[in-house]
């Protein structure tokens, strides 16, 4: 694991828009972020239950303290551990920005527009709006086969982002407007064309960092509202922990519920092997869903230290 460490890229998604070169090569540390689930054992506590099946942050080491905020055991068991990692970060991510940050409620007679929902984060949030807030028209962009696809598994329309987005929007004649937006990817290439596209006072949440200006633009002459989303934000600062909790909460019944499932598209052995064959997918930028490691899986065994918290 030491060799892994020096020489496995720290973010897949940065690299593999970036020049594969040393300069790249660093900690393997933050790479998986915060994807695992497991069976712990926890005797001082105030809210949670001691023993059960927890969903924390951060696989790397091999002992944690985990945050009762980001844990959930009181649903979710339909699940094996594999697609329990699988879902947190894209649920999670997906919910919040739905749910929080454009303030969707449920059956609102309007539309949403998910751009790249053939993607982890993409894919969760065509479930949680079609699913959960039941919203009557969910429009997804994609552009290979395989994307489209995917999308079409919840979503009620599916558009292609290469294509111009405002022409093929008007031909769906819509019987609701275009209410909210949801950018899984290149904010900058989009923002403009969602002005046109969605109704006055419309809301926009992105994930995806860019550089941009709205001023004089239909964006503006609208009232449109833009916010940003990282899932990371209460935690970073502090405050407003309790919302993960909710969150995670709300996934895990929804999932017993039968209304969310996994978007898991590949299961790989959690090795050095497979977290090299995981990055590898990843920086090709053609993956459908999501790829997860699991101890359990199919492979050579991956051996951690037996002293220590940290591989």
């Amino acid at each position: 694991m030491r060799l892994a460490k020096q020489c496995v890229p720290r973010d897949s998604k940065i690299v593999a828009t970036a020049k594969h070169n040393e300069r790249h090569h660093e900690s393997i540390e933050g790479t998986i972020k915060y994807d695992i689930r497991y069976i712990f054992c926890v005797p001082d506590i105030t809210i949670l239950k001691v023993a059960g099946s927890l969903t924390p942050w951060a696989p790397l080491a091999l002992l944690q303290c985990l945050d009762r905020n980001l844990s959930n055991v009181t649903g979710g068991f339909r699940l094996d551990f594999v697609e329990s990692a699988s879902m947190g970060l894209t649920f999670g991510m997906a919910y919040q920005s739905l749910i929080d940050r454009l303030e969707i409620k449920q059956n609102e007679n309007v539309g949403i527009l998910i751009i790249n929902g053939g993607g982890g984060v993409g894919s969760a949030a065509i479930q949680i709006a079609r699913k959960v807030l039941q919203l009557p028209v969910v429009i997804a962009t994609a552009s290979r086969p395989e994307t489209m696809d995917s999308c079409r598994m919840g979503a009620t329309h599916v558009v292609n982002h290469r294509e111009d987005l405002e022409s093929q929007i008007k031909a769906l004649n819509l019987d609701v407007p275009i209410k909210y937006v949801y950018v899984v990817a290149r904010t900058e290439q989009y923002i403009h064309v969602l002005g046109k596209i969605c109704a006055p006072f419309a809301k926009v949440c992105s994930i995806v960092q860019a550089k941009f200006d709205l001023y004089g633009t239909e964006f503006m002459s609208k009232s449109m509202t833009f916010s940003w989303n990282w899932l990371g934000t209460a935690a970073y600062h502090r405050t407003i922990l309790e919302n993960y909790q909710r969150a995670f909460e709300a996934l895990a019944h929804y999932v017993d519920e039968g209304k969310l499932v996994p978007n898991l598209n590949k299961r790989l052995k959690l090795n050095v092997a497979g977290l090299k064959e995981a990055h590898r997918l990843i920086e090709s930028a053609t993956t459908v869903g999501k790829i997860a490691l699991g101890v359990d899986e199919p492979g050579e065994a991956l051996h951690f230290p037996e002293k220590g918290c940290s591989p």
